[in-house]
C-alpha cells in the first residue's frame, strides 16, 4: 500500500484530502492527467496480463520446468502478478467516480473495493513470493543437503499458497479500519487519521513493503556470492561426469542471474514511490498532477509486467520451453533444469 493506492483514480485522489480542505479548482487541477494515466496504466496492465499468462501456460505445460521448486514459485508469482495486472486494468481504466454511498453495502464497497485493497494485496504478496524465491535459491546453493532433505514438493506448494495471504491480511488490518463513508464519499486512510498516525503507518508500510524485502535480498545474495567464490577451484579434467556437472552448474548460474535481474528491477520499480510515500507521511507535499508522481505510480505498476520479459530474454530453460510450445522448434534439445 503506497500513495498510488490512494490516488490511481479520480475517486482515490478525491478521498486523500478532507472535504473542507479541497476546492473544486484544486480537484480539477489534480484530475487533469487522468486520461494519460489511464492510457499508461492500461498499457502496463495489458502487458502484464498477456506476459504473465504466457508464463503460466509455458510452465504449466512443461513437465521439465515443473520438476524444480524454483519454477513452481515462479509460476505462483506469475499467477499473483496476473491478478495484479487484472486489478490495475479494472481500477485505473474502468472505475468512475462514486458518490452517494450509504449503509452497510456502501461501507463494504468503500473499504474493500474503492480502497484498492485487492490490488495492493496482490502487489505485497508478489513481493513476498520474490522473497521466497530468493530464500529457496539461497538454501539450495549454500545448504544443498538441507535443501535436498527438507524441501519437499508439498512444502513448496504450501509456501506458494501461503504467499497469497500476507498482502490480504495486512491490507485488511490497515485499510479497513482507516477507511469509511463520510457524506456519501469514500474516505480512504482518513478515519482516525492524525499526524502521528500517518507517520507511524508510513514507517510501518515502508518497513514491511520495502526494507524487509531489501534486507532479505541483500543478505541472501551476498551470502550466495561469498559461498560461490569460496568454492572456486581449478578446472577439472574433462570427462562425461564433469561435463554433466558443468552443464548443471551453468543452469544454476543462469537461474541465479535471472533472479538477480528480477530483484534489481523490483527495486528500480518500487523505490521511487516508496520513498515518496514515506516523505509524504512526514509532511512532504506531493503534486498529484506532476510528472514525477505519475512516473512513480507507473513504475510500480510496471513491476507486474516486467518479469515475463526477463524470462524470455535471460532464462535459458524457459526460452527453450517457450520455443517448443509457441514455435514448435527445439523439441529435440534437452532442457537442463536445476534444483
Amino acid at each position: 500500500m503506497t500513495t498510488s493506492s490512494i490516488n490511481t483514480t479520480a475517486e482515490s485522489i478525491r478521498v486523500t484530502q478532507t472535504v473542507n480542505e479541497t476546492t473544486s479548482a484544486e480537484m480539477d487541477n489534480i484530475r487533469m492527467p487522468d486520461a494519460y494515466m489511464k492510457i499508461a496504466s492500461g498499457s502496463v496492465s495489458v502487458l502484464g496480463i498477456v506476459g504473465n499468462l504466457i508464463v503460466i501456460v509455458v510452465i504449466s505445460r512443461s513437465t521439465m520446468l515443473r520438476k524444480t521448486f524454483t519454477n513452481i514459485l515462479i509460476l505462483n508469482q506469475s499467477c499473483i502478478d496476473f491478478a495484479s495486472s487484472c486489478c490495475i486494468m479494472i481500477t485505473t481504466t474502468s472505475r468512475t467516480q462514486v458518490e452517494g454511498l450509504s449503509g452497510i453495502m456502501g461501507e463494504i464497497y468503500c473499504r474493500f473495493w474503492l480502497s484498492d485493497l485487492p490490488l495492493w494485496s496482490f502487489m505485497i504478496s508478489s513481493s513476498y513470493t520474490l522473497i521466497l524465491l530468493t530464500v529457496e535459491r539461497y538454501i539450495a546453493i549454500v545448504y544443498p543437503i538441507f535443501h535436498h532433505t527438507s524441501f519437499k514438493r508439498t512444502t513448496v506448494l504450501a509456501l506458494a499458497i501461503a504467499a497469497w495471504f500476507p498482502g490480504f491480511i495486512y491490507m485488511l488490518c490497515f485499510l479497513v479500519p482507516t477507511s469509511g463513508v463520510t457524506e456519501g464519499r469514500c474516505m480512504i486512510m482518513e478515519i482516525f487519521a492524525s499526524a502521528s498516525w500517518k507517520k507511524f503507518t508510513g514507517v510501518m508500510l515502508f518497513i514491511i513493503q520495502y526494507l524487509i524485502p531489501i534486507a532479505v535480498f541483500l543478505t541472501c545474495y551476498s551470502r550466495i556470492i561469498a559461498h560461490l567464490r569460496s568454492r572456486v577451484h581449478p578446472q577439472l579434467p574433462q570427462s562425461v561426469g564433469n561435463e554433466a556437472v558443468s552443464i548443471k552448474s551453468r543452469a544454476r548460474r543462469n537461474v541465479l542471474k535471472t533472479l538477480t535481474i528480477i530483484v534489481v528491477c523490483y527495486l528500480l520499480c518500487n523505490s521511487w514511490n516508496q520513498f515518496l510515500f514515506l516523505a509524504h507521511n512526514f509532511g512532504y507535499p506531493i503534486d498529484y498532477s506532476g510528472a514525477f508522481y505519475n512516473f512513480t505510480v507507473i513504475a510500480m505498476f510496471a513491476n507486474s509486467c516486467i518479469n515475463p520479459i526477463i524470462y524470455v530474454l535471460k532464462y535459458e530453460a524457459y526460452q527453450k520451453e517457450f520455443r517448443k510450445i509457441f514455435f514448435k522448434c527445439g523439441a529435440n534439445t534437452p532442457t537442463v533444469t536445476t534444483s
